[in-house]
């Protein structure tokens, strides 16, 4: 991701590198060119980006997993990442057994929950119960973060100068 952002390959990404890669991203969007997205850009875009991401992920679990390098992963070797190693993760107090707890701090540590409903905190995460570096620090496909938004407005959106 460094290196996408890092146009001039110089070793650090300046303002101008990221500016230019939000406005880039809108135009890909913007596929009528009117300098607006409809909701179907939007939508599009959304979908481009996610299979983008998925096809990414998939290459590297295969690259990660398939250690006999066939291009396939078998049954034992999806099971190097499976189940138990997920069973390991959730049951936090190592006491063999996950509780409903457990499964919400869990689930709150992924961004599905509340503090209320995981109850203690795990290491890695700041005292307010959130893994910082992934929901402050997220951006939206055209590199606003949460909040930024507000140069925006009405049903067609367009970046407006800042």
């Amino acid at each position: 991701m460094f290196q996408q952002f890092d146009t001039d390959g110089d070793g650090s990404i300046t303002r101008a590198e990221i500016d230019a890669a939000a406005t880039a991203r809108f135009a890909a969007a913007d596929t009528d060119g009117d300098g607006f997205l409809s909701a179907e850009e939007l939508a599009a875009h959304a979908a481009a980006m996610q299979a983008e991401r998925h096809a990414a992920g998939s290459q590297r679990m295969m690259e990660r997993l398939d250690t006999d390098k066939d291009g396939k992963l078998s049954a034992e070797e999806m099971a190097a990442r499976g189940p138990a190693r997920m069973f390991d993760r959730l049951d936090a107090d190592e006491d063999g057994a996950i509780t409903r707890e457990e499964m919400a701090e869990a689930r709150m540590m992924r961004g599905h929950g509340d503090r209320e409903s995981a109850g203690k905190m795990r290491s890695g995460h700041g005292e307010d119960g959130y893994r910082h570096g992934y929901r402050d620090g997220f951006r939206d496909g055209f590199g606003m973060k949460r909040g930024e938004h507000d140069g925006m407005r009405g049903d067609h959106h367009r970046y407006q100068d800042r």
